[in-house]
């Protein structure tokens, strides 16, 4: 299984080029606008971005095909796949939330007050998209899950927009303050799911 997460990682190492572009251009952003949590924001893209690149990858090279001889479980090799993913978006939003200090403390500006829960929650966030994106590319493969994902925003988004338009308008300040609560919340009871899902997936697939 280390192997597998291992074998994902030396792939990213062949987009680092693209990622400290990126990374460059969001650091003048930051110091051209003042806004350090511009680099947080791009740490989600990329978080967001990992799992499809990932799959895309190891479907180029019908990398599914070598899965199924090697003696290790189905089991383990989708827990390779979410670890890979998420120390993956560790590794991004940790370099954000480093950046973002950084500047601050150029700039001589104190971070904001709850900063940590703040962190937490932005990464609970990510893994909660992940979590939902990783058992639909399984499914429906990196190429089709783009715009399956696109699809599921959006549903989520009217419901959203449905809810406030029956119960009226939600008390902004008190779900404020709940929201890293409930995001977090909901990565944690998510993940299980997710993960037994994605093993039901794979195990049904054919490559």
């Amino acid at each position: 299984m280390g192997g597998m997460i291992l074998k994902d990682f030396i792939f990213m190492k062949k987009q680092i080029k693209f990622y400290l572009l990126v990374i460059g251009i969001y650091c003048v952003l930051c110091f051209y606008w003042d806004q350090p949590s511009l680099v947080v924001t791009m740490a989600c893209v990329l978080s967001i971005m990992f799992p499809v690149q990932i799959f895309g990858w190891d479907e180029s090279c019908n990398w599914q095909m070598m899965e199924r001889i090697l003696p290790v479980s189905s089991g383990k090799v989708v827990l390779a796949r979410y670890l890979s993913a998420f120390l993956m978006s560790l590794a991004s939003m940790g370099s954000a939330v480093l950046i973002m200090n950084v500047v601050y403390m150029v700039k001589g500006q104190p971070p904001a007050g709850d900063t940590m829960l703040f962190h937490l929650m932005v990464c609970a966030a990510v893994v909660l998209v992940e979590t939902v994106m990783i058992p639909v590319i399984y499914r429906f493969g990196s190429a089709n899950s783009r715009l399956m994902l696109v699809l599921i925003i959006g549903a989520v988004a009217a419901i959203v927009y449905l809810c406030g338009k029956v119960t009226g308008p939600l008390p902004v300040g008190e779900l404020a303050g709940r929201l890293p609560y409930l995001i977090i919340g909901a990565a944690v009871i998510c993940l299980a799911p997710s993960y037994l899902i994605s093993i039901a997936v794979y195990r049904k697939k054919e490559y």
